[in-house]
């Protein structure tokens, strides 16, 4: 009994398709033959319109297929792929981050330093995460990829801390005359509730 059973887990497994060929099947829908030729926003709509499908747990398989078939790619699958995770699941894990992070650098080890910036540049918040995948998955570019956060400090401290007013303010340039006082001195804020003591 044990047997049959491993034969139909064997039947259905070969029955679906692997990530790389359903990655294909969808880039080929609007009639290309070879997925090496289209256009990078072809195959990445093919890619997206796959990875939205597939459970986050899955998704660093897809990734692994995709930059199989385009290498070409890597970077922009690497931040498609976060970005698809975090609209799946908007509480976005540090765990979901290295697996995507570590799979695409195991399928091309070479551009690992490049996986780091496209992954940092699409999810700035998850920077660390990030660093600690490729540098476990890239131990011989350590020191490049570790080079990175100080790069990259400075802008994910402001991505990271803006807030939805500052989006909004844009700087209209009105300032209260009354607000206004010597820098040197301790009179405090100046408004109707606490008045001037001048």
């Amino acid at each position: 009994m044990t047997l049959a059973l491993f034969v139909l887990l064997l039947a259905v497994n070969s029955l679906r398709a692997a990530p790389r060929d359903e990655i294909k099947a969808a880039v080929t829908l609007d009639g290309s033959t070879d997925v090496s030729q289209v256009s990078r926003a072809i195959f990445l709509r093919g890619f997206s319109a796959v990875a939205v499908q597939v459970k986050p747990r899955d998704l660093p398989s897809y990734v692994v297929g995709a930059i199989e078939v385009r290498p070409d790619l890597t970077r922009s699958i690497v931040a498609r792929a976060l970005k698809i995770a975090s609209k799946q699941h908007p509480g976005l894990t540090c765990s979901v981050v290295s697996r995507i992070v570590a799979a695409a650098i195991a399928a091309n080890p070479s551009a690992a330093v490049a996986i780091t910036k496209a992954a940092i540049l699409a999810k700035p918040a998850m920077a660390s995460c990030t660093i600690a995948a490729a540098a476990a998955a890239a131990p011989e570019q350590r020191d490049q990829i570790a080079a990175l956060e100080s790069s990259y400090s400075l802008g994910l401290i402001s991505a990271i801390t803006r807030t939805a007013e500052d989006a909004i303010w844009h700087g209209s340039g009105t300032i209260n005359p009354a607000n206004l006082s010597d820098m040197g001195s301790d009179s405090g804020v100046v408004s109707p509730e606490q008045p001037s003591t001048r």
